[in-house]
Order: C-alpha cells, then sequence, then structure tokens
C-alpha cells in the first residue's frame, strides 16, 4: 500500500512499522503485541502530526494510575471483572451508541479524550489495558461484532490455589466493550448462536432493535418491513445469549437480503 500526496513518505513509513508490528504475531494468543501503539499509528493515517509517543504515554500513564486498584491475590474470573469494573465504569470508556459512525469512534487519540467508540477501537484500548496489568486479552470477530476474549493465566492462577481455578480453565469470557463491558461466557455464546441457527434454518429470521421507542412510526415501517422480507421485529434480548444470538440472527439476514440490509431498512 503507497500513500500519495502530501506528507507520503511519513505516511508509508507508518504503514511499514505497523506491518512490522503485526507480522511478528503468529498467534494473538501466545505472542506479546501492542495494541495501543498499533491503534495509535492507525490513527496517524488521519492525524499526520500525531505524537505516537505522547499520546502513548497519556494511556499509560491512565491505566498506571488505576493498575494499584487490582486486587490479584483472588481467583482469575474476579480479577477480570475487577478489570472491567475499572475500565467501563471508573475510566468511563463505552460505546458510542449516540453517534456510531463519527469518525472520531474510530481513533484512539481521540477515544482517549471524549471515551466513546466503537466495538474493534474499543477493544484495542481494553486489550492495551489488559496488557498494561498483566492479563492476556485477545480480539475475537463475532458475525456482525467485535468481542475480547480474556485469557487465564496458568500459572498466576496455580499461584492462587483457588478453588475455581477447574471452572476458569473450562471456561471463557467474552467482553462486550461497546455495551459497557458485558460479559458473557462461551457456553452462553454458544446458547445464542445454536439459537439463532435453529431458528434461521426454520425461516424464522428475527430482527432486533435497540432502544426501540414504540410509536405510529415505528408501527407502520414495521408493518411494511415484516410484508416485504417477511422478518420478526422485536426489542432488546435481556438475557445474556441475547447479544450472540441477535449478531448471529444478523448474519444470516445478511447472507439472505445482502450485506446492506440494514442500510435499505432504515432509510
Amino acid at each position: 500500500m503507497v500513500v500519495v500526496g502530501f506528507g507520503s513518505s511519513q505516511l508509508n513509513s507508518v504503514l511499514h512499522e505497523i506491518k512490522t508490528l503485526l507480522s511478528r504475531v503468529k498467534d494473538p494468543c501466545q505472542d506479546d503485541w501492542d495494541s495501543i501503539r498499533v491503534g495509535l499509528l492507525l490513527s496517524k493515517l488521519e492525524y499526520e502530526d500525531l505524537d505516537v509517543e505522547k499520546e502513548y504515554g497519556k494511556f499509560l500513564l491512565l491505566f498506571e494510575k488505576v493498575k494499584s486498584e487490582i486486587n490479584f491475590d483472588t481467583n482469575f474470573a474476579d480479577i477480570k471483572n475487577q478489570v472491567s469494573k475499572i475500565f467501563f465504569e471508573k475510566l468511563g470508556f463505552d460505546g458510542d451508541k449516540t453517534n456510531y459512525y463519527n469518525i472520531k469512534n474510530s481513533f484512539l487519540s481521540d477515544i482517549l479524550v471524549r471515551r466513546k467508540g466503537i466495538p474493534v477501537s474499543l477493544s484495542l484500548v481494553y486489550m492495551g489495558f489488559c496488557r498494561h496489568v498483566g492479563i492476556k486479552a485477545v480480539g475475537i470477530n463475532f458475525p456482525g461484532h467485535f468481542l475480547v476474549e480474556v485469557v487465564p493465566d496458568k500459572d498466576s492462577l496455580c499461584a492462587v490455589g483457588s478453588s475455581e481455578i477447574a471452572e476458569d480453565w473450562t471456561e471463557k469470557w467474552y467482553v462486550d466493550c461497546f455495551k459497557s463491558g458485558d460479559i458473557i461466557t462461551n457456553n452462553e455464546c454458544e446458547k445464542g448462536r445454536r439459537a439463532a441457527e435453529k431458528g434461521s434454518e426454520n425461516g424464522d429470521l428475527v430482527l432486533y432493535l435497540e432502544n426501540v421507542r414504540p410509536g405510529l412510526r415505528f408501527n407502520t415501517w414495521r408493518r411494511l418491513i415484516q410484508e416485504e422480507y417477511h422478518l420478526k421485529i422485536k426489542g432488546d434480548l435481556s438475557y445474556k445469549a441475547g447479544n450472540c444470538y441477535r449478531q448471529t440472527m444478523n448474519s444470516k439476514i445478511k447472507e439472505k437480503f445482502g450485506e446492506d440490509i440494514f442500510e435499505r431498512i432504515t432509510h
């Protein structure tokens, strides 16, 4: 990839650095990589004058201020809950649900200031926070979404000697950084995925909408969508498997009606 125009030499240098950093990662679950640095380098592609080292230092300073609040002398499940609570509640990072397509939601330098972002960019920051406090976290490309898997560390678990070690190793936790750090397990996620697969096989396609305010216009729109696409329209899913169900179902809807289906029915 070659960037042509003002500052192209600098930008191409940034691209080369990103490629070099990512080329060293063969297995994200095993190899160490710095998601904050990668994210800031991507931000520099938009903001040519961005001082990556200065912004990087701001993130490290922010993380270091709250690191001491984490109690590591406990089981892993409790540790990851503490990490998420601090990241989303105390530091205030969350998804921008009112202006999702704001370009500032994509760049870590802006997210540091606004504390708002989209799933991928927020996940980069969350993974960077986990890395700073000594916890392994990797990104998971879920259908129509992006989650973070928090991976237990065997040595630290064994050192604790907790009765929950066996459960910690058989269970997996996925963090939804866009939804205030909602945590779902692999079993809950699989339950939702299977339910969506079964429903779609039976021709039962459901479109779930968040923060719906029923009214005349909404009811008219819902009737038109149901008549044209034969989709069922429902509100939020409250149970934990709901997010996995919704994302899998959205993927099935796209497979049948095209990648731009949601843009077509909402405009």
